[in-house]
C-alpha cells in the first residue's frame, strides 16, 4: 500500500494491524449491462478485497529493498519491485505504460486512459506526479496480506461474484475519495461479504 492515491488517509491509518476494505464504484450503465441488481444506481460499489497491514516501511525506497526481482505486472517482466512504489524516476524498471491506466486531469474532472489509448507523454506526466507526491509527503509504504475468513481470502476479482454495496452498508454515508473509518463490526461484515461473494 503506497498512499499515492489517498495521502491523508494513509498518513493517518497506515499502522500495523489495521484493515483496509477496497471497493470500487460501478457506473450505472455498467450495472445495467452486467444485469447487476442495484438499489441505488448513483452509488453502487463492488467489494474487491480486504487487506490487513503486516509491516510498515518508513519510505517507498525502504520497501523496494525488501522485494526480489519477479513478475509483479504485465510489463516489464520481471520487475525489481511492485509498480506502486514511486521513489525512482527510472520507473520503467517497475512499470511500463502498457501496464497502466493513466489518469489525466482535464479542467474540472479526471479522464482515465487504458494502455491502448494513452500516450507516452500522459504516462510520463503521471509517473512524475506520483514521484513528486511521494517525495513531498514523505510517504511510508505497507506490506499487506489478504484478510482470511473461515480459511478463505477476502478477494473478488470477478464482477459476477463480487458483492454489491451501497452507502447504506457503512451507515448511509456517501463514499468519498479519502475513504471512511468503519467500526470493527461493520468492517467484519464487509469482509465476510467479500469472501463469500454473491
Amino acid at each position: 500500500m503506497s498512499g499515492l492515491c489517498r495521502v491523508n488517509l494513509i498518513k493517518k491509518y497506515l499502522q500495523q494491524g489495521n484493515t483496509f476494505v477496497y471497493i470500487t464504484r460501478v457506473d450505472y450503465r455498467v450495472c445495467r449491462k452486467l444485469k447487476l441488481p442495484t438499489a441505488d444506481e448513483r452509488h453502487t460499489y463492488l467489494g474487491i478485497a480486504a487487506l490487513k497491514i503486516v509491516r510498515v516501511h518508513a519510505s517507498h525506497e525502504d520497501a523496494a529493498k525488501t522485494f526480489t526481482s519477479r513478475r509483479y505486472i504485465v510489463a516489464p517482466d520481471p520487475t525489481l519491485y511492485p509498480p506502486n512504489l514511486a521513489h525512482d524516476l527510472r520507473t520503467r524498471v517497475a512499470v511500463q505504460r502498457e501496464s497502466c491506466i493513466v489518469s489525466v486531469d482535464d479542467d474540472d474532472h479526471t479522464v482515465h486512459y487504458t494502455p491502448d489509448c494513452s500516450t507516452d507523454a500522459q504516462w510520463w506526466k503521471q509517473v512524475k506526479t506520483y514521484y513528486v507526491r511521494q517525495r513531498k509527503n514523505k510517504l511510508p509504504a505497507a506490506e499487506c496480506c489478504l484478510v482470511q475468513v473461515g480459511g478463505r481470502e477476502a478477494i473478488q476479482l470477478d464482477p459476477a461474484h463480487a458483492p454489491i454495496f451501497t452507502p447504506a452498508d457503512w451507515g448511509s454515508k456517501q463514499m468519498n475519495l479519502p475513504g471512511i473509518e468503519l467500526q470493527a463490526v461493520q468492517a467484519d461484515q464487509l469482509c465476510q461479504r467479500i469472501v463469500w461473494g454473491r
